[in-house]
């Protein structure tokens, strides 16, 4: 697979797109309109099944996006991404699409604005805009698009999207309507709901199309999720809908493998075989980690049926600064004549150490700039060459960003807080400059599981953390309107 030209997908709000569905070649799926407004550069690592795919991490990316601290304070906001190409003759970077963002002075995400290049002049232009709307508790209630017609010259409705939730802020619905013109109106296309059991853990999500000959909703699609004793997720497992027989067909398994740090070790995969009423291994992906709990290598196999057994595919290695950014990932695809891995390209990230994750205001989905907790200002695409046996430069994606001062409210006083040590292995100490009311910690293991929740008080808290398994965890401390998130690593 080349990481040349990495395409764009719009990702409006992500609790219907994290919902581990995954197809092969091993990767997974996002399960996303074509019509959603581009928001990040996909690459194999970014839908990697490691990554991105937990919504409790989700929220908790979302809610930060656009919380307060004080009166007023100033951070740096993402104000657009921009899709470059390189042109080896001219030797230059050529823009081929960009994203604008625009907040509100709270520092929520208000609108998205996509630019392409005008068909005359070639000059990039906004042709598709989104627009979002929260609920009382922050979240996402409903966003909407629009399109811009190039022969009337006029911005015209495309879909909306409408979300609902439950009393502990779970989304249980998720509604997508198109724009009718005829009617003037938006009429039901699709719509997802979700199920959880008592302690909030996601137990189903079903997917349906709006049947407008008989008024009704047709089901398509259902993924359930099955847990371990510890609460870890232990496999995944998909069904089509049979509209003959009215029932639920299984279609594709998944079952997670996790080391004694919560990391998922094996993603083994399987295909339902209705002759025989069986699954079928189909697929199996294996990854490493160091001590820190940062995925080093990722190996995807998938079933050979000549030789009727699994073969590599692909690999990934990752690298990582010393500030636990992923700073370069190598791609390669597996030769299966000289049973070799043959290189096939690389993405290379930067920084900007001056601003971490707590200094930014950008869109609340892009999980890939909130993973790596620093200011992300680039990422550029390489392809092999293997004839001259170098890498060259073929894309790149730039982040501009520019101060922004946002407002709170008066009961959000500026209260700094310290979390320390990093790494930890006794426990952590939580200092704050002024005394903490009813603060809450909320500690999420790296599967996005919530594994310690705990109340605040005063200037200096200290959480005991010893009785957990090393590895990467995410944290969030939430004060009133305020709120502080980052990692931790237990060792």
């Amino acid at each position: 697979m080349k990481t040349t030209a990495p395409v764009f997908l719009a990702i409006a709000l992500l609790p219907w797109t994290l919902t581990g569905q995954t197809e092969a070649p091993g990767k997974t799926t996002m399960n996303l309109s074509s019509r959603h407004l581009s928001i990040i550069p996909v690459t194999r690592n970014s839908i990697h099944p490691q990554l991105g795919q937990s919504s409790a991490l989700l929220q908790l990316a979302s809610r930060q996006a656009f919380s307060t601290k004080s009166l007023t304070e100033t951070k740096q906001k993402l104000d657009r991404i921009t899709y470059e190409e390189y042109q080896p003759a001219g030797e230059t970077w050529d823009p081929s699409s960009m994203n604008e963002y625009l907040y509100d002075q709270d520092g929520r995400l208000i609108q998205t604005t996509m630019l392409y290049p005008d068909e005359v002049t070639g000059q990039l232009s906004a042709q598709y805009k989104e627009f979002y709307r929260y609920n009382a508790a922050g979240d996402f209630s409903e966003t909407w698009s629009q399109r811009f017609d190039q022969e009337t010259g006029e911005w015209t409705n495309s879909f909306r999207q409408e979300y609902f939730y439950n009393d502990q802020g779970k989304i249980l619905q998720y509604l997508e309507s198109m724009w009718d013109a005829g009617s003037g109106q938006y009429i039901a296309e699709f719509k997802s709901e979700y199920e959880y059991d008592a302690e909030g853990k996601r137990l189903a999500y079903s997917y349906f199309n709006w049947n407008s000959e008989t008024g009704a909703w047709d089901p398509a699609y259902r993924s359930e999720t099955e847990y371990g004793a510890d609460g870890k997720q232990t496999a995944l497992v998909n069904y089509n809908w049979n509209a003959e027989t009215g029932q639920w067909t299984p279609s594709h398994r998944y079952e997670y493998t996790h080391d004694t740090n919560g990391n998922v070790t094996e993603n083994r995969g399987y295909s339902w075989h209705d002759e025989t009423s069986t699954w079928k291994t189909m697929s199996l992906g294996v990854s490493t980690f160091d001590s820190n709990g940062h995925e080093t290598q990722y190996i995807y196999q998938g079933w050979d049926y000549e030789t009727q057994q699994l073969l590599p595919l692909y690999r990934d290695d990752y690298f990582y600064s010393d500030f636990g950014t992923l700073t370069r990932n190598i791609y390669y695809d597996w030769n299966k004549t000289t049973g070799l891995w043959d290189a096939d390209g690389k993405d290379e990230y930067a920084y900007n150490y001056s601003y971490g994750i707590n200094d930014l205001i950008m869109p609340p989905w892009d999980y890939l700039i909130y993973m790596m907790n620093y200011m992300l200002t680039q990422i550029s695409y390489f392809d092999w060459e293997p004839t001259g046996g170098q890498y060259f430069a073929t894309s790149r994606s730039v982040f501009s960003y520019s101060e922004m001062e946002i407002s709170g409210k008066p009961d959000a006083p500026d209260c700094p807080l310290r979390v320390y040590p990093n790494p930890v292995s006794g426990q952590i100490f939580i200092e704050s400059g002024q005394p903490l009311e009813n603060a809450r910690l909320e500690l999420y293991d790296s599967s996005g599981k919530k594994i310690l929740e705990r109340i605040l008080s005063g200037n200096l808290d200290r959480i005991p953390v010893g009785g957990l398994m090393h590895g990467l965890y995410y944290y969030r401390i939430i004060n009133g309107r305020s709120m502080d998130a980052g990692r931790v690593v237990i060792r």
